[in-house]
């Protein structure tokens, strides 16, 4: 452990440790603004360090403080109740080697404990926090014989262990038997140092609890449809507001055939619509995941061109991947790039251009440049190696629909005739009207 600050923190978790008000298991989801900067109340999650700014929701998790240390616990006795009991040192081990911590960077487990004795549990003989000597690893549960260390010096006799030593977790286990009298535990959180990227820790369970940490991405389902012809595609950009071409092709490479918008024919093509008026905000991500197309052949890549930062720096996203045949929505999981290289904050790394990475991560590091991040148009590119066939394309509650709207409703189309095709079925129906004259006669 480390000296001055951690020891006051570990101090303080510990002397939380005097009458027994056990919590109920659950799986919760847990947002930074719902853990408390300090532990004043001990139960629930709270921070040791009194610094409710050094957690963040991120898409992935909670952002860890990237130049500080981070000690987040869940209490699970109210303030000055004794830890819950268990049979021996044992059954805490079960209950230690069954937790996991799922995240990114080096996060450690921490478990606060006290030795109190059975006739009076006020009696405190031992305390301390327990945690793992090194990070754990994301979503693997620690063994018997992973290595702990202890902030206060635990044991009796032959099984002693001093403070801040490690041990494999089968000692500690024994030194908390050595007394002879109740183990108890109070809570169980993490722990981070100062790193980057910031450590990102994605959920936790223990005991029986599970939770969660992160942003809360609201979706936005479709509600309406709208039919996009032929007519309301312009073949070049003189005009961004609406359905246009992105590329400056001599020869238009799309056309809008019963099936969907065919496109990426002879040339590379992107059908965008330009929004009227650019949505400005902070919070992209129910945005990026309200996308989806729906592909009927060929490979099509879903295109969201946006300004970022306080310079408006232009960029476009797509994912790193095309949508192949039929209906493919966005996850911020999803591998995606961008066209502009995004620079580096203070909690998030640079991400070089067309380098794929997560959507989220790419939202989180569009976010991190300040300002707004302004959503300018969205829409599809095929390449002319893939042509592509697209049906439709969502974005924002609405879905663009280009199957022309006769054909979607199975009703034929008007069919014109020219040149030779023409002059027969004329003459067929001229055949027929006299045969039909006949008969009536």
């Amino acid at each position: 452990m480390l000296a001055g600050g951690l020891a006051a923190a570990l101090i303080a978790s510990g002397a939380a440790l005097i009458t027994t008000t056990p919590a109920v298991a659950a799986t919760e989801h847990v947002l930074a603004a719902g853990i408390a900067p300090d532990d004043t109340s001990y139960l629930g999650w709270h921070l040791e360090t009194g610094d409710a700014a050094q957690l963040a929701d991120v898409w992935n998790g909670l952002r860890t403080d990237p130049a500080g240390d981070v000690y987040a616990l869940k209490g699970l006795v109210a303030t000055g109740a004794p830890g819950l009991a268990v049979a021996d040192g044992a059954a805490l081990g079960a209950l230690i080697t069954g937790a996991t911590i799922v995240g990114t960077g080096d996060i450690l487990l921490e478990v606060p404990y006290s030795i109190t004795d059975s006739a009076a549990p006020g009696t405190i003989l031992a305390w301390g926090t327990l945690r793992t000597a090194a990070p754990v690893a994301s979503g693997a549960a620690p063994t018997l014989g992973t290595s702990f260390v202890s902030s206060r010096a635990v044991g009796l006799a032959g099984t002693a262990i001093a403070a801040n030593t490690a041990a494999p977790l089968s000692d500690f286990l024994a030194a908390f038997d050595s007394y002879g009298e109740d183990v108890r535990y109070s809570g169980y959180g993490f722990y981070t140092v100062g790193q980057f990227p910031p450590a990102v820790v994605s959920s936790i369970a223990f005991a029986g609890d599970t939770a969660t940490f992160g942003r809360t991405v609201s979706s936005i389902p479709v509600g309406s449809t709208v039919n996009v012809a032929a007519s309301q595609i312009r073949p070049d950009e003189s005009s961004y507001t609406g359905w246009h071409e992105g590329y400056a092709n001599a020869t238009p490479a799309y056309e809008v055939t019963t099936t969907g918008l065919s496109f990426g024919n002879g040339a590379n093509s992107q059908i965008i619509d330009g929004l009227a008026t650019p949505i400005a905000t902070t919070d992209p991500f129910p945005l990026f995941t309200s996308l989806a197309v729906t592909v009927v052949s060929g490979e099509a890549f879903l295109q969201v061109p946006v300004f970022f930062g306080p310079g408006a720096t232009f960029a476009t996203l797509r994912p790193a991947a095309g949508a192949t045949a039929g209906a493919t929505g966005v996850a911020l999981s999803d591998q995606w790039v961008s066209s502009r290289a995004i620079p580096a904050t203070s909690v998030t790394p640079a991400i070089a251009a067309n380098s794929p990475v997560a959507l989220g991560e790419l939202l989180e590091a569009l976010v991190a440049q300040g300002g707004n991040v302004q959503i300018l148009a969205f829409g599809v590119l095929a390449q002319s190696s893939a042509p592509a066939v697209v049906a439709d394309v969502s974005f924002n509650g609405v879905r663009y629909s280009f199957v022309p709207q006769l054909a979607a409703t199975g009703v034929d189309q008007a069919v014109t005739f020219t040149g030779a095709a023409a002059g027969l079925a004329l003459l067929l129906s001229g055949v027929f009207l006299v045969v039909l004259r006949r008969r009536r006669a």
